[in-house]
């Protein structure tokens, strides 16, 4: 048995998913739920991660005690991925073993419930964890938006200072922005904001010395030395801001192109990320076309990052347009991701150069639309231009 309640996207009560392999227990729950919440049903762990990976819902109860994967391997497999991991976990039971319980919480799980099932104490557990996960979340935006707000004052005096550098650390937070979509790195606001910020200790350095720089003339070895300096100002200047601290590392650790020693071969693609770009950066600044600063860096970094970069500027080369959804037509490509909302954490719904299909459009015309704004960014590729040439005729 698998159910899913019809989904309606203008229903704004919380969408719970249940969890259990036998029926009577998911009808159990309906009957108490169902007045207050949306509720979706899963009779096995395989189903439930899929269903939890495609709706995101805002609670999970999930039963201990079910054959193939039990209640404490789909806690795991929803915790380690980066889309399910913030979902509130209850466990029910029909087990007085207090192990079990105690593994759970371990696992992550944010309660646990002994059957029979006591309406009154269910409702109240889950709109007491359903409250605490609004209000963490709640918190999270409001502490991004006041890193934010001093993110861009740092990054408004050095455009009064020298609009040239500002320019490059907007480059650079744009190529950031691009890069952590396309490699799937989760949280990656702490990325863009390095990157955003890894000019900030420029503010330090004289007008003259960064003129210089910006026209490509050489420098003295005192003010050499000086450039050499700047990130480590600027993680200085970053570590003391609450939250700012990974960013502050990744920006002390940078390094010129010139000075920068074999890298270690172990490391993730994700912890290279910002030299990487920087060094790109360095090199287009010296007039290295996209394709012969790649090269250069080849023996460097990872293919993981150089190809995806290679794609990141092959996108930005295209045309793009904004078409209205109600104008969608089929073959079209997309130029970004389709993504769900922060409060769904902003899961991709169709990828990027994904060529649209009627039964995408269906979707994003409907159940998908407020998702989507009105429009989307198509991508004017030769074979689009000319499909739409062809429905002219």
């Amino acid at each position: 048995m698998s159910t899913q309640d019809s989904h309606n996207t203008h229903n704004t009560r919380p969408n719970i998913l249940i969890v259990d392999d036998k029926s009577e227990n998911i009808r159990v729950l309906q009957q108490v739920l169902a007045k207050h919440y949306q509720l979706s049903c899963a009779d096995s762990g395989l189903q439930a991660l899929e269903i939890a990976a495609d709706q995101c819902p805002d609670l999970i109860l999930l039963d201990l005690m079910m054959p193939g994967l039990d209640g404490h391997a789909v806690c795991i497999r929803l915790k380690a991925n980066p889309a399910t991991r913030d979902i509130p976990v209850i466990f029910f039971t029909d087990s007085g073993d207090f192990r079990d319980e105690e593994l759970g919480f371990q696992l992550g799980a944010v309660d646990y419930i002994s059957r029979p099932v006591i309406p009154p104490i269910v409702l109240a557990r889950i709109a007491n964890h359903l409250s605490l996960h609004k209000s963490r979340r709640q918190l999270d935006i409001a502490l991004q938006q006041t890193l934010m707000g001093s993110i861009h004052m740092l990054t408004d005096i050095l455009a009064l200072i020298h609009p040239q550098v500002f320019a490059r650390s907007q480059r650079l937070k744009k190529k950031m922005a691009d890069m952590t979509a396309l490699l799937g790195i989760h949280n990656s606001w702490h990325y863009e904001a390095a990157a955003g910020l890894s000019q900030c200790g420029c503010i330090h350095l004289p007008a003259p010395l960064l003129d210089k720089l910006h026209h490509q003339q050489p420098l003295t070895v005192a003010e050499r030395a000086q450039y050499r300096a700047h990130p480590r100002l600027a993680a200085e200047m970053l570590a003391s801001m609450p939250h700012l601290a990974p960013c502050a590392r990744m920006i002390g650790e940078l390094q010129l192109l010139t000075d920068l020693p074999e890298l270690p071969e172990m490391a993730m693609p994700e912890e290279l990320l910002l030299q990487f770009l920087v060094s790109y950066d360095e090199l287009r600044c010296r007039g290295y076309s996209p394709g012969d600063a790649l090269q250069q860096l080849r023996v460097l970094y990872p293919q993981t990052l150089l190809d995806a970069l290679e794609e990141v500027e092959t996108v930005t080369r295209q045309t793009t347009r904004r078409v209205a959804i109600s104008d969608l037509n089929t073959g079209m490509l997309l130029a970004k991701d389709v993504t769900t909302d922060a409060r769904h954490n902003h899961q991709v719904l169709i990828p990027r150069k994904t060529r649209l299909s009627p039964i995408l459009i269906r979707r994003l015309q409907h159940e998908w639309y407020s998702f989507t704004g009105g429009t989307l960014e198509i991508i004017d590729s030769p074979d689009s231009l000319f499909e739409q040439a062809e429905q002219q005729h």
